[in-house]
């Protein structure tokens, strides 16, 4: 059972995560009818059009497993150099509490949330649109059936 279901299935009503609300709105706003998908997308089905590769408008990439920022970083930059159009936009959504310590050591602000930015920004060939994060969560949030610390990631034309 995913984490999402685990989390889900503690209520016994219908319940909505705020951040499945936001990205479903972020997708109608922007008229999106198909993506690319990694990760933890099951859920979106519904909403999106999944496509198996680029080039396309929009990807969601939900990383809710352990993972190294190296790889990550890597992972997001292969996806928007080779499978983003230009002016593409890429969702990032990650669980913060699962990432690795890096390998190298960064200069980097002491504050987790605004480090994640830092590094997002020094390597993630985007632009960061939007930035969201809860540094209060404890659980509440629903962190692990859909990360609270999110990016709207979009290629610049630069990024070509």
């Amino acid at each position: 059972m995913s984490w999402r279901e685990q989390q889900v299935n503690a209520f016994n009503q219908p319940i909505s995560f705020k951040q499945d609300v936001e990205l479903i709105d972020y997708i109608h706003t922007h008229n999106y009818t198909s993506a690319l998908a990694h990760g933890d997308v099951d859920y979106f089905q519904n909403y999106i059009n999944f496509v198996d590769h680029g080039p396309v408008e929009f990807c969601i990439f939900i990383l809710n497993k352990p993972f190294s920022w190296e790889d990550l970083a890597n992972n997001i930059n292969y996806i928007i150099e080779k499978d983003l159009i230009a002016d593409g936009v890429a969702y990032l959504s990650i669980n913060k509490f699962l990432a690795e310590l890096p390998k190298t050591t960064y200069n980097l602000n002491d504050d987790y949330d605004l480090a994640i930015e830092d590094y997002v920004k020094k390597h993630i060939n985007a632009s960061i649109e939007n930035y969201y994060y809860k540094s209060d969560d404890h659980g509440q949030y629903f962190n692990f059936a859909h990360p609270t610390t999110r990016f709207y990631l979009r290629k610049n034309d630069d990024n070509n």
